[in-house]
């Protein structure tokens, strides 16, 4: 799956350089990026059920300062395009704001929990169903739920 991805997301990258809309050509582009970004996923997949999830401790203390920074630039962002948005005319300005602000959700969502994550280190670190998340082995995290 994820080689068919990245073969899609070459196909619309050679499709967009010859197009002269403005608005196909960046939809499009967008469209090859989340191709690319669903091909790093399923990689990702694969790996998790082949080595686990490998959540580190360290890894996500790292995280807390950047993505606290970044959740203030979304959340400024979505402001941002709520105001754009709500000053528009065109409808498909307003369909590629629409597309913005969807991301930007989602990538706040994601940044949230993975900083709620790290806050609770210390009780993921005491909780055997934290521990059961956080855990490399897939073995190790049903040892760990059975000794509950």
């Amino acid at each position: 799956m994820a080689r068919l991805e990245e073969n899609y997301a070459e196909k619309l990258r050679s499709l967009t350089a010859r197009l002269k809309s403005p608005l196909l050509r960046g939809f499009l582009r967008a469209i090859a990026l989340d191709s690319e970004k669903h091909s790093i996923l399923y990689r990702t997949v694969i790996e998790i059920l082949e080595r686990g999830k490998g959540l580190d401790l360290g890894e996500l203390r790292e995280l807390e300062k950047v993505l606290q920074e970044h959740m203030r630039t979304e959340e400024i962002m979505l402001k941002e395009v709520e105001e754009v948005f709500k000053q528009c005319k065109d409808e498909a300005v307003k369909f590629l704001l629409q597309s913005i602000y969807r991301d930007e959700v989602f990538h706040h969502a994601v940044m949230r929990t993975l900083l709620e994550v790290s806050r609770r280190r210390e009780e993921a670190a005491r909780s055997p169903l934290w521990r059961a998340i956080w855990v490399w082995d897939e073995r190790e995290a049903l040892n760990v739920i059975e000794q509950e």
